[in-house]
């Protein structure tokens, strides 16, 4: 996905897209929730708080795919 597709999408400037790749500008909460519609993931996967994915595993499962990685 390009930068232009992905500002369509997000309804804002190629530019914009670009500065928060960079971190150069922060990303408010509505359109946070606009990209984990779009690329299927937890919010907190898509801010690095979290390694799973999808929230839809139980706590037992999260802690159980922490210890196979290590």
């Amino acid at each position: 996905m390009t930068q232009a597709e992905l500002g369509k999408y997000l309804n804002v400037q190629n530019t914009t897209v670009s500065m928060y790749e960079r971190n150069e500008r922060q990303i408010d909460p509505p359109t946070i929730k606009r990209l984990c519609k779009l690329f299927e993931c937890s919010s907190d996967y898509l801010l690095c708080q979290s390694e799973v994915r999808s929230s839809s595993l139980t706590e037992k499962e999260t802690a159980l795919l922490k210890a196979y990685r290590m």
